[in-house]
């Protein structure tokens, strides 16, 4: 360096050191936020399905979580055995692309219900995962018949299976 100001060269390392820096920095950024995206899903997903337990307890009701296709869940309340469509309360579109265990009923209509007692009707274990390579700490929803967990998924390449998720 010159006692005149910088080279030429010097700036241009300088600006090209910076620009390195940036693009790290948002890919960072951007791995970061697709973890927290999932996450937020994810526990939004179990608060709901929380809910409808608990509003099953409240108003003597069977309550259903219904899996239209990967990327949508209808919540619906029955007023009594005769009642077959139920009333809809709550339709939400996810972000992010679910898989549900092989525990579910068989498409087109996936689905369990709480009864009027908060337990789940069908005593089978069930799993709800969303796979993404972002690391995130909860991907997944274990519901039992008395009780709901969040979980993280032991292997990405494996099955949206209660034996393959860590319980938190």
């Amino acid at each position: 360096m010159n006692r005149r100001g910088f080279t030429i060269t010097e700036l241009l390392v300088v600006i090209a050191i910076i620009s390195i820096l940036l693009a790290l920095a948002t890919m960072g950024f951007h791995q970061w936020q697709v973890k927290a995206n999932v996450e937020s899903e994810v526990k939004q997903l179990y608060a709901d399905i929380r809910n409808m337990q608990q509003q099953a307890m409240v108003r003597l009701m069977t309550h259903r979580v219904n899996f239209a296709s990967m990327n949508n869940v209808t919540f619906l309340r029955f007023t009594d055995e005769t009642d077959v469509t139920g009333t809809q309360i709550l339709q939400k579109n996810l972000s992010y692309a679910i898989t549900l265990s092989s525990s579910f009923p068989a498409s087109p209509n996936q689905y369990f219900e709480f009864n009027n007692r908060g337990l789940m009707i069908d005593p089978a274990t069930k799993a709800i995962c969303i796979y993404s390579d972002s690391g995130a700490t909860v991907d997944s929803i274990v519901i039992m018949q008395s009780r709901i967990n969040l979980g993280k998924l032991k292997n990405m390449g494996g099955a949206c299976d209660v034996s393959n998720i860590d319980l938190k």
